[in-house]
């Protein structure tokens, strides 16, 4: 028979696991930028090289800074939208990076200049889980061109959350779309 003596040694053990198994996620406590600072040997600005683009091409991603879960509550979700450039030869032009909220008005605009994306190189723009002003209904217009030979680019979005023990993640995939008069002002 077991005795309350003999699992004495074993509570300071449980008790360890306990704490370690609840640490809370720490978010930076920065403020939160949706802009990617990127700029290297394989994301940079681009200055007309001589290397010929053919036409604008938009891509629509759908997004969720937040989605409702059981109980009604609500889960904000950070967003790292990938923009891959799936070709050998040519680089990928990135003209635009455009946020936009749920009610369709425009968040941000991330690119000040175009910038130019090496052959098989990727990038990416993050939002954290705290920002939640794009709700559930989000989503990125990447506007694009590449040289006519080259492939086109797959363009991704995972979103991830946690509260406590529980998380959830999902990616979202960019589909091409017709540009309006309205998103080329912008």
């Amino acid at each position: 028979m077991y005795t309350t003596r003999s699992y004495g040694a074993i509570w300071p053990l449980l008790f360890g696991l306990l704490l370690t198994a609840c640490d809370e996620l720490k978010l930076e406590k920065t403020k939160t930028s949706l802009k990617n600072k990127e700029t290297s040997s394989f994301f940079h600005p681009w200055t007309e090289n001589g290397l010929s683009y053919g036409e604008d091409v938009s891509s629509y991603i759908p997004v969720y800074s937040g989605v409702y879960v059981s109980g009604g509550g609500k889960l904000n979700l950070a967003i790292t939208l990938s923009v891959r450039n799936t070709d050998f030869s040519y680089p990928l032009l990135v003209k635009k990076v455009s946020y936009y909220n749920t009610a369709g008005q425009l968040i941000e605009n991330y690119l000040k200049t175009p910038h130019l994306l090496e052959p098989m190189a990727s990038t990416h723009f993050f939002v954290t889980q705290a920002d939640a002003r794009g709700g559930v209904g989000a989503n990125f217009i990447v506007t694009w061109a590449t040289d006519k030979r080259a492939n086109a680019p797959i363009i991704e979005a995972v979103m991830a959350g946690s509260t406590g023990t529980q998380g959830m993640s999902f990616i979202s995939s960019g589909r091409e779309m017709k540009v309006s008069e309205k998103e080329e002002e912008k």
